[in-house]
């Protein structure tokens, strides 16, 4: 009885390393996911269409961005059709599944669109090439963050770290 107390002891806390662990990538790929739905909207429909970030100076006062501020769920992908009003063509729950102890680390790049498939940070005209977003709990201490990066406008690559989660 005394060993299979000590091991349920020593089974528990890596069961729960586990899980958190499971549950950051699980919404790592759903914020890929997302970020590709708004690529693929956009060259399916050649219009922009624009990932939504927490932060409305992000998202820019544009159209595009002004429909992101409305929209209460960071991740929601807009697409404008020939220039008429945008509309939520698909809320993803990458960002609505950051629950406790789950969090978004600082703000979530908003990426616009083009109808080639090519990134840029709203308001801007280059490809974009950094952080889109850095999910993270302080629930476990080692490998408590995926970091979503972007290079070249198009090439998303998740990264596993360590580090505080404020």
């Amino acid at each position: 009885m005394t060993v299979a107390l000590v091991l349920v002891m020593i089974a528990v806390p890596s069961f729960k390393t586990m899980t958190l662990s499971n549950k950051l990538t699980t919404v790592a790929n759903d914020m890929v996911g997302a970020i590709n739905l708004a690529r693929m909207e956009a060259i399916q429909r050649n219009a922009a269409s624009q990932l939504c970030s927490d932060s409305a100076a992000s998202n820019t006062s544009d159209t595009l961005g002004t429909a992101c501020n409305t929209s209460t769920q960071p991740g929601a992908v807009y697409v404008l059709i020939g220039g008429t009003t945008p509309t939520a063509h698909q809320v993803r729950t990458a960002v609505v599944g950051i629950v406790a102890p789950l969090k978004l680390n600082g703000s979530m790049q908003a990426l616009r669109y083009s109808g080639q498939g090519l990134a840029q940070a709203a308001g801007t005209t280059t490809p974009y090439a950094g952080l889109v977003a850095d999910i993270c709990t302080s629930s476990i201490s080692t490998n408590n963050h995926r970091l979503i990066n972007m290079t070249a406008g198009s090439i998303l690559v998740t990264t596993t770290t360590t580090g505080a989660c404020p």
